[in-house]
């Protein structure tokens, strides 16, 4: 899928081959839509695949800019990505194709990227994927028709004055785009609290999977009719749609939302819906969010901070994690997203700092040390006016010094609201609260921000971190930060430490702290406890012990290099599933089962069926099994033992596979015929994460 990204990434190793046809060819066959547009934007080139797409010709569109082929919101979005796309991160985002007649193509993934000619980045390159046609989108809408209903079946409201009133402050200050519907703008009113002054007694909506009941005679004092309408707001939708209709006498209420239900089921957001049901992919809405925090679905693990130079711990940082009844547990990546755009985020961050206070106070009364623990705080946390006051409210309630108390902003937070950011950052380092700037040199990295706010703490990017033994380059770039922040007064952290070489050139550079997996994975209370007990992690204690794992009765292969394979999960709780495939490297396989490194975060269930398909000895092999054990061996990357379900019958046909495999294994050092991946199994899955 991101064949080009990869052919970017691998141009060294590449040396001696013709890159130019290599490239051509890669990009004529493939079988994914791609262009290359200019520094601009504009359309250089689309392969065939895409003019097939699009039904036209290469000629009919270049030196066009690609946005005026998508739909208004699909072009703000491709002017965004093209900002933000860099050598270090390239973008993505969700779009739509039009005609010339302003109709729907087709709605897909773009993925975008830089493309680099001798050192220079003279444009950029693209591709498609997850591509649906309107044709394609209709047949999932009618097979799935109540795909979106069925998470909140027969939920019923019953709106009374306050909360007509607290809502539709909320519609009109949260959200700013009102779709059309078929009614004259001359008879079109939008409802404000002013409007709605002596109407709202009357205002009854009940929602039960696709009916709606209303109320259409809302009148006023004189007896006359003023405005029907309906605040219709699906928790799957990307953003939240308000429909508001005023004054229609001469239109039926209910055959307009209908027309109004079929026009967001046949949109892009639906249709994304319905194809993302497995965890990863999943959409989750801000109201379970809510109910999670209410019933104490929420947890909080402790990563460790070390001092870099000896060991000691300086501290940690709190991650919160969701313990979902059904999936698992769900990281912060997957969540988080949902409740900044809906602005549960509020709820969700305050509930972690009050959290952290209630937890250093059962500490201080059982004899621990107070460490600090740094909390991590949206963008969207800091442009409000009285979220410094906030914090010092809970620290006060709960009497914790601020001293322990640890912030980490995003570079993005600085460049949004800099008026309020600066006016809350200011105020926090008043209360003695310590600010850092997490993921520096991940985007619009600048050292100013140090400087003119007064930060505390510098967090480099795991992203930087990863090549600084393989990448020159990079090591002098972390040199120069981290000689730049000492000469401001502001510490360093080193985030994503996973190798005793990346320790080793940290602390000759004189990083002040560390954190990554090498020292620990993100841990809960108890476990993090411990911790606190021994103040000093040892490079001789940091070694992780040996786990039990693989335990099998039938003899293993261990495959020198990993086989590139695929899974797909086929089964939950006794009901069949279809939710797609994805990449997996198979690392070992015997009669009983196997071991796999995954992107994916599976739990451990008996009922959770899995088919893992790859080539070996040039025949596809199928095998069915479930999870018996999960281990994490760096950040978001999953090993699993596999257990076979399969019949005897089909255990006996793999035995002759197995003696094969080992007599090839003994002659060779790659296995022919098999999909084997050429590099260490970690850093092909980095590199999937990092293109995913």
């Amino acid at each position: 899928m991101h064949v080009f990204s990869k052919l970017f990434k691998n141009r060294k190793k590449l040396k001696g081959y013709d890159l130019v046809y290599l490239f051509q060819a890669l990009y004529d066959c493939n079988s994914d839509p791609a262009f290359i547009l200019t520094e601009e934007g504009e359309v250089k080139s689309i392969n065939r695949t895409l003019q097939l797409l699009l039904n036209c010709s290469e000629d009919a569109i270049i030196g066009k800019p690609l946005s005026s082929l998508l739909n208004e919101r699909s072009s703000d979005k491709m002017s965004h990505l093209i900002k933000k796309t860099s050598l270090i991160k390239p973008q993505s985002a969700h779009i739509t194709f039009i005609n010339d007649r302003n109709e729907q193509l087709l709605q897909c993934l773009i993925y975008i990227a830089p493309n680099v000619v001798k050192n220079k980045q003279v444009g950029f390159i693209g591709m498609l994927s997850e591509v649906y046609e309107k044709k394609e989108i209709s047949a999932q809408v009618k097979s799935k028709r109540n795909a979106i209903f069925d998470l909140y079946p027969h939920a019923l409201f019953s709106i009374n004055q306050s909360w007509v009133i607290e809502d539709v402050n909320e519609a009109f200050t949260s959200y700013t785009h009102f779709e059309g519907n078929d009614v004259s703008e001359s008879y079109r009113t939008f409802i404000s609290p002013e409007h709605l002054e002596d109407t709202y007694e009357n205002l009854n909506i009940a929602f039960s999977g696709e009916a709606v009941q209303y109320n259409t005679n809302i009148i006023n004092k004189e007896g006359k009719f003023i405005h029907t309408h309906v605040i219709f707001i699906p928790y799957f939708h990307e953003e939240n749609v308000i429909k508001v209709f005023g004054i229609m006498k001469e239109i039926s209420m209910l055959k307009e939302y209908e027309k109004q239900i079929y026009k967001i089921r046949t949109s892009w957001d639906y249709g994304q819906h319905i194809e993302k049901e497995s965890k990863e992919e999943y959409e989750l809405a801000d109201k379970e969010i809510i109910d999670a925090l209410d019933q104490n679905n929420m947890l909080i693990e402790y990563q460790p901070k070390i001092v870099a130079k000896t060991g000691e711990l300086a501290g940690a940082e709190a991650l919160v994690r969701w313990e979902h009844p059904t999936l698992g547990i769900i990281p912060p990546n997957e969540f988080i997203p949902v409740a900044e755009e809906s602005g549960v985020i509020f709820k969700l961050e305050e509930w972690v700092i009050e959290n952290i206070c209630v937890q250093m106070n059962k500490w201080t009364k059982s004899g621990y040390d107070p460490m600090p623990v740094s909390i991590n705080i949206s963008p969207q946390h800091l442009c409000k006016d009285n979220f410094s006051n906030k914090v010092e409210e809970i620290l006060k309630k709960f009497q914790v010094s601020p001293s322990l108390i640890e912030l980490e902003i995003s570079e993005d937070a600085l460049i949004k609201d800099a008026d309020t950011v600066n006016a809350n950052i200011q105020h926090l380092k008043k209360q003695g609260i310590t600010v850092t700037l997490d993921d520096f040199g991940q985007g619009v990295s600048s050292l100013t921000h140090l400087k003119s706010l007064e930060l505390d703490h510098l967090k480099i990017d795991k992203s930087l971190i990863d090549n600084i033994t393989t990448d020159k380059e990079n090591g002098v770039i972390i040199t120069s930060l981290i000689q730049m922040a000492h000469g401001l007064g502001v510490k360093v952290i080193a985030e994503g430490v996973e190798n005793e070489e990346q320790l080793h050139a940290l602390v000759e550079k004189n990083c002040d702290q560390v954190q990554g997996f090498l020292f620990s994975k993100p841990v809960k209370t108890n476990d993090f406890e411990k911790i606190l007990m021994s103040k000093v992690l040892q490079l001789s204690s940091i070694v992780k012990k040996k786990r039990e794992y693989n335990k099998r009765k039938y003899y293993r292969l261990h495959f020198p290099f990993a086989l590139l394979s695929h899974m797909t999960i086929t089964e939950i709780g006794g009901k069949k599933v279809d939710l797609g495939t994805t990449e997996v490297l198979l690392e070992d396989l015997s009669l009983g089962g196997m071991r796999i490194l995954s992107q994916i975060n599976l739990p451990i269930r008996n009922d959770l069926l899995v088919l893992i398909e790859t080539k070996l000895l040039n025949n596809k092999q199928q095998f069915f099994g479930h999870v018996v054990w999960k281990h994490e061996p760096v950040e978001n990357i999953y090993q699993y033992g596999i257990k076979f379900t399969m019949l005897e019958k089909k255990i006996d046909l793999l035995a002759p596979i197995l003696n094969e495999l080992q007599i090839e294994m003994k002659k060779r050092k790659y296995l022919p015929n098999c999909n084997c991946v050429k590099v260490s199994s970690i850093k092909y899955m980095n590199k999937l994460k990092h293109f995913a």
